[in-house]
């Protein structure tokens, strides 16, 4: 005995519609996770400071950020101390990069003490942000 499914045409329609409107236009989160190292910065230098940060989405890890999808702020400064600037970012894995900082003021040096750096993330309409702590010393 032969069966068929009959479905009506305007039923397909309605879902194929829906599942459009769900997936048009949306933004995504991003997660977002960072650490931060001295590396070769100390205080009384400007040298740099590096933050590591990990970018991933529903899919996986996310590739092929440069630096303007990055924004990075000091929230608190040592003693003393100036806000950073990113100079540059390096991805050497997909989905982690490194974003080198350094005292984002003409003559400043890095002062004792902790950097509260938020790093947001931006790519398309998908955005993220995580905070982390750069003790200098």
């Amino acid at each position: 005995m032969k069966r068929t499914l009959s479905i009506s045409l305007p039923l397909v329609l309605a879902v194929l519609l829906n599942i459009a409107a769900v997936n048009v236009g949306q933004a995504a989160s991003l997660h977002v996770e960072s650490v931060a190292s001295q590396r070769i910065a100390a205080p009384g230098n400007a040298m740099e400071a590096s933050v590591y940060v990990v970018v991933q989405n529903d899919m996986g890890l996310v590739s092929g950020l440069t630096l303007k999808n990055f924004n990075l702020h000091a929230e608190q400064v040592g003693a003393g101390g100036a806000i950073i600037k990113p100079v540059r970012v390096y991805s050497g894995r997909k989905g982690v990069y490194r974003i080198d900082l350094v005292p984002g003021v003409k003559g400043a040096t890095w002062k004792t003490g902790d950097y509260v750096i938020s790093t947001s993330v931006t790519t398309g309409k998908n955005e993220g942000a995580s905070v982390t702590v750069m003790p200098v010393k």
